[in-house]
């Protein structure tokens, strides 16, 4: 079985579907039925507006505008270092 915590952060971002496996979701969670598709909420990490029925996410939908939101105020990932960068650490030959 698959869980939802019932509550976003902050910010409106709903923690990763969780696996447990009780027969019930435990209190604060929510059921995510495995026939509900998680790409959208893969590919907004997170920022959705579901729908509820009983307990249950019976659908829902990105919420866009502040998964971008969110995404401005995110530091730029340092970039990955080259395979010539890696090689001559490795080496240790200095430029």
């Amino acid at each position: 079985m698959y869980i939802l915590k019932n509550t976003p952060s902050a910010e409106g971002q709903y923690e990763a579907i969780q696996q447990t496996t009780q027969p019930m979701p435990p209190p604060g969670y929510l059921w995510w039925p495995d026939s509900l598709d998680r790409a959208v909420f893969d590919q907004y990490e997170g920022f959705i507006l579901p729908t509820i029925k009983r307990g249950t996410v019976a659908s829902y939908e990105a919420n866009a505008e502040a998964y971008e939101a969110w995404k401005a105020e995110q530091p730029e990932p340092e970039p990955e270092p080259t395979d010539t960068e890696v090689l001559n650490t490795l080496l240790g030959v200095m430029e």
